[in-house]
């Protein structure tokens, strides 16, 4: 375990282990109210969405040595249950429908998943989703979803992304710095 980070093995055959996911953020914290500096109030829980939010959008552009910051957007977070207007710093993942020419900043990653990531990194704490929405809305694409639904299905298939996982987190190439 490395900070608020447990890593699980990738092919094991204990059965008491096939229950850690390879990557698990964990310790969400407490729900006690965290004044901002802005005078609006966060819960721990929306708070820890935020973090995982940028957490995510970081891995999503390989940031190394950084962390995702980038310019405000409003999004449309009705699919998600959310507001229709929801302004978050997601100009780096998601093309902002208010340019005259929009660009997709990442056709490759889903965009449901890219708004998901845009409504936890939400400027307001209430427009974040809450755990379980987000535990509930990522359990069903995980279910529902085949390699056929993706742009590129041979990268999306279980034997490719363990061979993903296994040169990028297992075989990594470490440079000390």
């Amino acid at each position: 375990m490395i900070g608020n980070f447990l890593f699980g093995e990738l092919l094991s055959d204990a059965p008491e282990h096939n229950i850690t996911p390879i990557l698990k953020l964990i310790d969400f914290g407490s729900l006690e109210r965290l004044q901002n500096g802005d005078g609006d109030e966060a819960t721990g829980e929306q708070g820890n969405v935020l973090d995982v939010g940028i957490m995510m959008a970081t891995l999503m552009l390989l940031l190394t040595g950084s962390k995702y910051v980038s310019e405000t957007i409003s999004v449309d977070a009705t699919k998600l249950g959310g507001n229709e207007d929801v302004e978050t710093p997601a100009k780096n993942i998601l093309p902002d429908d208010l340019d005259r020419h929009p660009v997709d900043p990442c056709p490759e990653i889903e965009k449901d998943m890219r708004l998901l990531v845009a409504a936890c990194m939400a400027d307001l704490p209430v427009h974040r989703p809450r755990l379980s929405a987000l535990e509930r809305f990522v359990t069903r694409a995980t279910r529902r979803r085949r390699p056929e639904d993706y742009g590129n299905p041979e990268l999306e298939t279980d034997q490719r992304i363990s061979q993903i996982i296994q040169l990028c987190i297992f075989d990594a190439q470490v440079t000390r710095g």
